[in-house]
C-alpha cells in the first residue's frame, strides 16, 4: 500500500511549478526545461513532528498537455494552481485551470501559489489581488520565489495533509 501524499502542481507554462519542485525536494535549480507531461518527484517532510512521505506531480503547463491533467491528479491530495506575479496572463488563466479541474478531476483541497515574488520591480499582481481572488473561491493563497526558496515549504502545504 502506498502511504504517500499526492500534490499536483498545475499552471501555465514558465510559471516556475518545475523550479519550485526541485526547490521544495531541495535539488539545486539550474536550466529548468519544460515539462513534457508530468514528472514525479518523491520526497519527505516534516508537518506537526510528523514525517510525510510526499509525491509531488509537476505537470506539463502547455495547452497540449492539458488532456493528461484528469489522469495525473487521480489520488490527489491537494492540488497546487501556480501563477507567475510577474504575468497578469498566468494569473487570468487560473480560471481556466479552475473550470478544467472542477469538471475533469476529482475535488482535492487547492492552493493557490503565486511565484516569483523575488522579482519585485516587475510584479503585476499584489497580494491583495491574489487574496481578492482566492478566498472568495474557498482557496487557501502562499506566495514565495522558487529563485530564494522563500515560501517555498512544509508550511504551504501543511494545512492540508
Amino acid at each position: 500500500m502506498d502511504d504517500s501524499y499526492k500534490i499536483i502542481l498545475i499552471g501555465d507554462s514558465g510559471v516556475g511549478k518545475t523550479s519550485m519542485t526541485l526547490r521544495f525536494i531541495k535539488s539545486p535549480i539550474s536550466n529548468v526545461d519544460p515539462t513534457i507531461g508530468a514528472g514525479t518527484y518523491p520526497c519527505k517532510i516534516k508537518i506537526d513532528d510528523t514525517i510525510r512521505n510526499i509525491k509531488i506531480w509537476d505537470t506539463a503547463g502547455q495547452e497540449t498537455y492539458m488532456g493528461l491533467i484528469p489522469q495525473y491528479c487521480r489520488g490527489a491530495h491537494c492540488g497546487i494552481l501556480v501563477f507567475d506575479v510577474t504575468s497578469k496572463e498566468s494569473f487570468a488563466s487560473l480560471s481556466t485551470w479552475i473550470q478544467f479541474l472542477e469538471s475533469h478531476s476529482e475535488t482535492f483541497p487547492i492552493i493557490i501559489f503565486g511565484n516569483k515574488t523575488d522579482l519585485e520591480q516587475s510584479r503585476v499582481i499584489t497580494n491583495e489581488d491574489a487574496i481578492l481572488y482566492s478566498e472568495p473561491k474557498g482557496y487557501v493563497y502562499c506566495e514565495g520565489s522558487a529563485e530564494t526558496g522563500t515560501g517555498i515549504d512544509s508550511s504551504s502545504i501543511g494545512w492540508v495533509l
